[in-house]
Order: C-alpha cells, then structure tokens, then sequence
C-alpha cells in the first residue's frame, strides 16, 4: 500500500503480468467435459489467471479450473479441480485470498464472485458494505466510497450496483480495485483512484482510498 501511494516504487506485485516475469511454460491437461464439445478444438478466451505454490486458477471460456505446478507434490498440468457454471463469456479478473478465489466483471452484480479455492463450488457474491456507517471504522465517510459517494459515473454506488472498477487485483490479504473518477476541471479527463477492500464473508469493506 506505501508503495501505492508514492506511485512509481515497486508496484510490480499489484500489476498485470509481463514479458520479462516469465521462468517457464508448460501445457495443462483439457477438462474432460471440454473435450466432448464438438468445438473443443477451439481456444479458450477470456483469461484470467491466479494462484501462487502448487495451483494455478484458471477462468476462460471453458470455465474456472484448478492446475497443478508440479510443486508441494502436485502434477504439473494435471487438473485438481473444474467448475464450468462459471461467467465463462465475460473477460474479467482473477485473485485469490486465503482458501476463497475471488472473480469479477463488468458485468456482474456485486464486487465479485467468491469460489472455494479447494473444490471450486460457488459460495456466494460479495458486496459492497456502506464502511461509513460502522462504529468500528472512526475515518470520515467522505474518504470511504460506500454506497452514499459517488462512482465513476456520477451515480450513486448502490449495494446492487456495479462500480466502475477497471481492475482487480490482490497481494493475498486485501482486495484492490482501480476505478475513474471525473476531474474536477476536464470534463473529457480522469482521475484515477485505488480502493483497499478488506473482505469479510461476502461484505467488502474500503480501508483505504489511494489517490494517483
């Protein structure tokens, strides 16, 4: 998070994947129900990947799958685990927290879809709660984007709304979303802010608003 805040320090844990980052490669095992489409020659899309140790999380359009590393007495490539009632036709993003795996897109309702990371079973939609309101938070509303402040769109954040979050990502402990906020003088222009989300069951509570 101090990192965040200064802007330009190494922000390369809380980024998207590149190039340079890349120690190995390694074909994975099709789920078995895939590959008794008559189209399962087709690639998948819409991918979204989390995991760290011996698993790596993978959400496309054939669904969200569990893939050993060949680490912690896995097989690299062999699949663990396969859930295809998943949001398979929408592009969004992957993280993982603890034992839940946490999914979103634009589309969705909520801030996201919550898996068991060890069966892959849905287990529920969290929401965003109003942190403003609650006697255990003692900072000002005004730095807490529950639902009585304004998203990106000018609208009200409602607890069935979707925020306009660009971005999701995590470290393993908290949840950050990036979103746009209008500037205040170019009308054609934005800022751009992080929400620090501490997920607690299917409520996200903002901890922290970090301005870039």
């Amino acid at each position: 998070v101090e990192a965040l805040e200064s802007y330009g320090e190494d922000t390369n844990s809380l980024s998207v994947m590149h190039e340079y980052s890349l120690v190995g490669s390694w074909f994975h095992q099709i789920p078995w129900a895939v590959s008794q489409r008559p189209n399962s020659e087709e690639a998948a899309r819409y991918g979204a990947v989390a995991g760290s140790g011996p698993y790596v999380f993978i959400h496309n359009s054939y669904g969200l799958i569990k893939v050993g590393t060949g680490s912690n007495g896995t097989i690299r490539g062999q699949i663990y685990a396969y859930n295809s009632n998943t949001h398979r036709k929408e592009q969004g993003w992957l993280v993982e927290i603890g034992q839940y795996l946490y999914f979103r897109s634009t589309k969705m309702r909520g801030l996201a879809q919550r898996y068991s990371a060890d069966t892959l079973a849905e287990s529920g939609i969290v929401r965003i709660v109003d942190s403003s309101s609650s006697s255990s938070h003692s900072s000002s509303s005004s730095s807490r984007p529950g639902y009585k402040l304004e998203n990106g769109r000018g609208n009200r954040t409602g607890l069935e709304d979707n925020p306009v979050y660009y971005q999701m990502t995590s470290e393993g402990r908290f949840l950050y979303l990036l979103m746009p906020l209008p500037h205040p003088l170019h009308r054609e222009s934005h800022d751009y802010v992080i929400d620090v989300f501490h997920v607690r069951g299917l409520e996200a509570h903002v901890i922290r608003r970090i301005s870039l």
